[in-house]
This record gives structure tokens, C-alpha cells and sequence, in this order.
């Protein structure tokens, strides 16, 4: 039997990466990495705006790099001290 670890309930934030070509285009991109495009990256940044207005210590993120994105700009307006990939947070892999 392995021990279970102790949870600290804490309020968080879940956000989504911003708009990419493949969203625009109803694609599936499952893993495929896909950057964010202009909308993706003013989405990101509004989304910044409105985190930047509460306490947010560190940022988790996919390793994908439209995730990576959104998350560098949303750290660059935050109180965040830190940016984590968590790789158990990558999309699905739907295949090509």
C-alpha cells in the first residue's frame, strides 16, 4: 500500500491556451506543436490583465509550446515567481 499524499486545497486558476492557425481552422492538434497567433497572443495578454489584478505564485504549464506561450505572457504581467512545465498536462496524442 502506498501512502496517499497530503493535499493543501488552494484556489486556482485554469486558462487555456490562446488561438492558434489550427484552432482557427477547427483543426485537431492533439500534440502537434502549434504556436499561438496574433489572436492567441491577445488573448493571452488579456487573460495577463486579469490575473495581474490577483496573487498567483506559480504558473503551470504543457510543454507545448502554444501552452509555454501563453504562459511566459500571462508570468510577464503576474506576481508568478515561477513557470512549470508539467509534462502530465500535454493534449492528447490523436495521431497525424
Amino acid at each position: 500500500m502506498v501512502d496517499e499524499p497530503t493535499l493543501t486545497p488552494a484556489p486556482f486558476y485554469f486558462i487555456r491556451h490562446g488561438e492558434t492557425d489550427w484552432n482557427k481552422l477547427k483543426l485537431m492538434q492533439g500534440q502537434t506543436d502549434t504556436p499561438l497567433n496574433s489572436t492567441g497572443i491577445f488573448q493571452a495578454e488579456a487573460a495577463a490583465q486579469i490575473i495581474s489584478k490577483r496573487k498567483v505564485v506559480t504558473i503551470c504549464t504543457s510543454p507545448l509550446r502554444r501552452a509555454r506561450q501563453t504562459a511566459e505572457l500571462i508570468a510577464a504581467k503576474s506576481s508568478a515567481s515561477s513557470i512549470v512545465t508539467v509534462a502530465g498536462l500535454v493534449e492528447s496524442n490523436f495521431g497525424s
